[in-house]
């Protein structure tokens, strides 16, 4: 019998080329279930396409494996003509509405994409069933684990090789450094590092930071490697090391700090903002934090919903000893850790800083303003927030019920207002009314008005990756403050 997780995530009916069926009774013996995202615009779902085609009856005849089609198609039309010639399910066409949310669920804004599932118990099996399609052998490619991920082969940056035994990997708390020497923040962020690195030897910590590249050369790397005190991978195994982690890490920047535990468990897949705020270590390992702070670290708001609480006064907040409070509260709430059920929904406190100042703007929160604001809820990867009534009580109870409206939709979202868009779209309209030359954009100082002028060098540099849908807002997370 199917999970009733996998038909939470695809609906009670799916379509096949006789039309309407009921997911249960058609995916009744299905022991593999693959997501298939994908549209019949973009040239490399039709490549994988092939692949999938290629593999698919021998998969489903030998494994009881099934695939449903996830649609980014820009019209139904499309979407028709790209199931006439699949030989498996899709899910029904709604506008793109489900699959825009399974999308952002499951981090599959590049297409195409193949996530496979344990269709009995609605457990992922892997997210990058694409990359394998050719390894039938190995079907349904079931993950190493962290540590086995980075092999076996390590390089002190004398030259000196050593095996993971002979580093303790496995017995000891471990670190892992995705940089390259070509990336002006991972030459920072590596400064940094080696200062706690330093400071944990001296206070008997037992500890490993291992380096994994992402220069372009080996003579790039040998450069970087030898201003480190800490072992890396062989390089000529990073690269695949690095494309083995996207799965963990889900970031699309570097630098990035992954911290394991004794037994190679995930503590923390981005650690880098301790670096550079823990200077004394006195939070090693680093476990993330219940509620993060907004200045400090706002990793993953552009791909989550997440719920801010102001904490500091200014003239656009209430009263932010209340949402102090809050935060508090909050952090005692979730002393043993946040319920799995609200790991899709990041929380965030927000002193006074440049990126509380661009949620404000954002959620149209200004001098202006009747809605002074603690708590608002944003959800950047559909353009949309949700301002807490400031009437209501600001509590542990209340934010855990936003919480639950907002799984459950049961409020209404506004959507967003960028402020520099405006004006740039009202530059066009003036051009277009007035008959003058387009504006340049590079003419345009304040066409991204949110990155402070301090800030500019300190901009996270994107590793070359797939490409990504873009975000249609800013992408917040490329502010860094150091």
């Amino acid at each position: 019998m199917v999970a009733s997780n996998i038909l939470d995530i695809v609906g009670p009916t799916i379509k096949d080329s006789f039309g309407k069926q009921e997911t249960q009774e058609v995916l009744k013996d299905t022991k593999i279930l693959g997501l298939y995202f994908g549209a019949s615009w973009d040239q490399c779902s039709q490549t994988f396409e092939e692949k999938l085609l290629q593999q698919y009856k021998t998969l489903k005849k030998q494994h009881k494996f099934e695939v449903i089609y996830v649609s980014s198609d820009n019209s139904e039309e499309e979407w028709s003509a790209a199931r006439e010639k699949m030989p498996w399910y899709s899910l029904e066409w709604d506008f793109g509405e489900v699959s825009r949310n399974l999308q952002m669920k499951y981090d599959a804004k590049a297409i195409p994409q193949l996530i496979l599932f344990d269709a009995e118990t609605g457990n992922i099996i892997t997210k990058k069933a694409r990359s394998k399609i050719d390894d039938v052998e190995n079907f349904p490619w079931h993950p190493v684990s962290i540590l086995e991920r980075l092999g076996n082969k390590f390089v002190l940056p004398s030259g000196e090789t050593k095996t993971a035994t002979d580093l303790g990997i496995g017995k000891k708390t471990i670190g892992i450094f995705f940089g390259a020497q070509w990336c002006p923040p991972a030459r920072i962020f590596n400064k940094k590092l080696i200062t706690r690195y330093e400071t944990l030897k001296k206070q008997e910590k037992d500890v490993e930071f291992i380096f994994v590249s992402l220069d372009r050369t080996k003579e790039q790397f040998d450069e970087f490697h030898k201003t480190m005190p800490f072992p890396a991978v062989d390089y000529d195994h990073a690269r695949t090391v690095s494309e083995d982690f996207n799965e963990i890490t889900q970031q699309r920047t570097m630098p990035i700090l992954l911290m394991l535990n004794e037994a190679g468990e995930l503590i923390n897949k981005n650690a880098k903002s301790f670096v550079s705020i823990d200077e004394e270590c006195n939070n090693f390992p680093w476990a993330p934090p219940v509620v993060s702070n907004l200045a400090e670290d706002c990793n993953g708001i552009d791909d989550k919903p997440s719920i801010i609480i102001f904490t500091e006064e200014d003239s656009l907040v209430l009263d932010s000893n209340k949402g102090q409070k809050t935060v508090n509260a909050l952090k005692k709430h979730f002393i043993d850790g946040i319920p799995e059920k609200y790991n899709d929904i990041l929380l965030f406190e927000a002193p006074v800083s440049s990126m509380r100042t661009r949620i404000e703007e954002l959620c149209g929160i200004d001098e202006e303003s009747t809605e002074k604001q603690i708590v608002t809820l944003v959800d950047l990867a559909h353009d949309q927030y949700y301002l807490l009534p400031h009437d209501d009580d600001v509590n542990v109870q209340n934010v855990l019920q936003l919480m639950d409206d907002f799984m459950n939709k049961k409020i209404t979202m506004r959507a967003v207002f960028d402020k520099a868009e405006a004006e740039w779209n009202e530059m066009n309209e003036l051009h277009v009314e007035n008959s003058e030359p387009e504006p340049n954009e590079e003419d345009f100082d304040n066409h991204i008005p949110y990155i402070p002028e301090e800030l500019e060098d300190s901009i996270i540099e994107d590793v070359p990756r797939e490409p990504v849908v873009p975000i249609a807002l800013t992408n917040l997370t490329n502010i860094a403050e150091e």
